[in-house]
């Protein structure tokens, strides 16, 4: 049977102003090249996680949810057939979150729908992952009704991810910056290494909001191509 020969599709701007990918080898290496390196992530993980943990079945807990969480992306890919967004995927990595927690937890969620690369989906979802699970874990623990609310803007600065609760806030005497479990080292760690970024934390009445920002350029380099 002849072979159907199809045009290939005209390549569209992205609303994030990436590139797009130009041909399905391109999409299919890339994918590729993206699973590869979060393999690498997850070694770095197990072996951060290492000195934390007292047994192999702690070891597994704390790396499933994490795994879990970079996997997010190629979900969305393969049950939607488009670039990942920003909203759609933070929606997920805090669903699978509170679902391993089993917590009611009320959101609020103010975020674009911004495309992503997969490049830039990995560390969005782990960071998310990390914060939110923290939050949930010690700051809403003996909250009566627990809310998270998160919120996102991307301007000429640059983009900035918050994740507020409405729990106590910092325990008395703690350094986020260089204190905390292995949930803050790992946040702290893909901020700096991962996205070129940083990270703030804000005391609220009540509760503790946490800042992620990833300046324009950096945003701009990590985002270049949106597609897959």
């Amino acid at each position: 049977m002849a072979r159907e020969q199809r045009p290939a599709p005209t390549p569209e701007p992205s609303a994030a102003g990436g590139e797009p990918y130009r041909s399905a080898r391109e999409v299919v290496r890339t994918v590729c090249h993206r699973a590869k390196n979060d393999l690498q992530t997850v070694t770095n993980l197990l072996a951060l996680a290492c000195p934390h943990l007292d047994s192999a079945r702690d070891l597994a807990r704390a790396v499933e949810g994490r795994v879990g969480a970079l996997s997010v992306s190629y979900t969305l890919v393969a049950a939607r057939g488009e670039p990942p967004r920003l909203d759609l995927l933070a929606q997920e990595v805090v669903r699978r979150v509170l679902w391993s927690l089993e917590r009611e937890v009320r959101l609020e969620m103010d975020l674009p729908p911004v495309n992503l690369s997969l490049r830039l989906c990995s560390p969005l979802s782990l960071w998310l992952h990390e914060v939110v699970d923290n939050a949930c874990r010690h700051g809403l623990a003996r909250v009566v009704s627990p809310a998270l609310r998160l919120r996102a803007e991307l301007d000429e600065e640059g983009l900035a991810l918050e994740v507020a609760d409405n729990g106590p806030g910092l325990p008395p005497g703690l350094d986020p910056y260089h204190q905390g479990g292995l949930g803050l080292r790992v946040a702290r760690a893909v901020a700096a290494s991962d996205l070129r970024g940083g990270m703030s934390f804000r005391e609220r009445e009540p509760g503790l909001a946490v800042r992620l920002m990833v300046p324009r350029e950096q945003f701009t380099v990590l985002n270049r191509q949106t597609w897959p």
